[in-house]
């Protein structure tokens, strides 16, 4: 059977790719192209239809569930074959940005700016010492004929600038450092 997502409601907004659902505090990777499913690296025949509104008919070579469906935020109400669950669904990139992602009370040492591209440095809008916080401005790289603004990803202090202005500099240059 093959798993058509686009056009299933159930799965509107989630592309096809690998995903951490976590089902009742069970974990499960899922990963699903337009042709197969696996769900922990074991491949798994699914069929979903539509039976109005949110519910839905899956069926697997085992089984044919009644599953309904609401979004409460970020997450899922289910009601799969008569028993409600908590269900997460979240794309293995998101979850492991969310893994490196400082939190309060948690002190990250050193960023550092790279050139995301070659370019000439045009201008530098910070100095060593300042205190920056998420989403300042810290160079302004031009590549052709462009501008392109450099922000700061998280607050810290200029610990160091490595380049000067009207200095060429290569993609992946070290440019920033802050603490």
């Amino acid at each position: 059977m093959r798993l058509e997502i686009a056009t299933h409601p159930l799965l509107q907004g989630l592309t096809v790719g690998t995903y951490v659902v976590v089902v009742a505090g069970e974990e499960f990777t899922v990963h699903w192209n337009h042709e197969e499913v696996f769900v922990n690296g074991k491949p798994v025949k699914v069929s979903i239809e539509g039976v109005g509104g949110n519910a839905y008919s899956v069926v697997t070579e085992e089984a044919r569930i009644r599953v309904i469906s609401a979004r409460v935020g970020d997450n899922y109400e289910v009601l799969c074959a008569g028993i409600p669950l908590q269900v997460s669904v979240e794309t293995e990139r998101s979850r492991l940005l969310k893994r490196f992602a400082a939190t309060p009370g948690t002190e990250m040492r050193r960023a550092e700016l790279h050139a995301p591209m070659p370019a000439l440095v045009v201008r530098i809008e910070v100095e060593v010492g300042q205190t920056v916080e998420i989403g300042q401005g810290l160079m302004i790289l031009e590549a052709m004929k462009m501008e392109n603004e450099l922000r700061a990803l998280r607050t810290g202090r200029v610990k160091e600038i490595c380049v000067t202005l009207g200095k060429a500099v290569e993609k992946g240059e070290l440019l920033i450092v802050l603490e």
